[in-house]
């Protein structure tokens, strides 16, 4: 008789400890689901570059330094992310262009904090005013050994910071983007010597461009 009383109540015991169990099972899948209908804010700046590209493309009107011509519109051709900072490429159908853009991601909103007109062809001008920013952007590899390399300035310009970003959907390696962002401080003009070279080798440069500043 002792050991059925004894059997009876080690099924109790035993069907309490499995209930607890699974109501702390279903708790977690709850905690799991919950997780996902509402992701951290760092989770969604893992990959932030989707809604800011939607948002650049959207809005490219707003942040380009000109108008289009002819009466065109610009629109998007490529956009490359390097942590907040985006080089967009756009064109209108007859002239391209390219801006630098500067963004911070809030909770709910894409803020951009500044839009600095770019030049990668030489024989643009350069006419700007004093306390002005703008960027030289060049085609580069850096795997291969070759970058950009700065010459002297006469002191109406400053190099303020460089980078480089790689292409959008290209593989490690394949080449990208060399930034160079300047400011003027002082009126008059200047010359920005950019030469393409192994720094270690005493050769000429694969390439050399020169761009004329003029600063009102």
């Amino acid at each position: 008789m002792k050991s059925k009383n004894a059997f009876f109540i080690i099924a109790i015991i035993s069907v309490f400890i499995l209930s607890g169990c699974t109501a702390k099972s279903d708790n977690l899948v709850e905690d799991s689901i919950s997780n996902d209908l509402e992701p951290s804010t760092e989770l969604l700046e893992e990959d932030n570059s989707t809604p800011v590209q939607m948002y650049l493309t959207d809005n490219i009107s707003k942040y380009a330094p000109e108008e289009p011509v002819l009466g065109g519109s610009w629109y998007v051709t490529d956009i490359q992310f390097i942590e907040d900072k985006a080089l967009v490429f756009y064109e209108d159908g007859h002239i391209a262009r390219k801006v630098f853009v500067d963004f911070e991601i809030g909770t709910n909103t894409i803020d951009v904090v500044s839009a600095i007109k770019t030049y990668s062809d030489e024989l643009d001008d350069i006419n700007i005013s004093a306390g002005d920013k703008f960027v030289i952007a060049l085609e580069s590899n850096p795997t291969t050994g070759f970058k950009w390399n700065t010459g002297d300035l006469s002191g109406v310009v400053v190099l303020r910071t460089e980078g480089f970003i790689p292409s959008s959907g290209e593989l490690i390696g394949s080449g990208g983007t060399e930034y160079f962002i300047y400011e003027a401080i002082d009126i008059g003009e200047d010359e920005i010597n950019l030469m393409y070279a192994r720094p270690w080798e005493s050769v000429q440069p694969l390439e050399r461009k020169i761009f004329n500043v003029v600063v009102e």
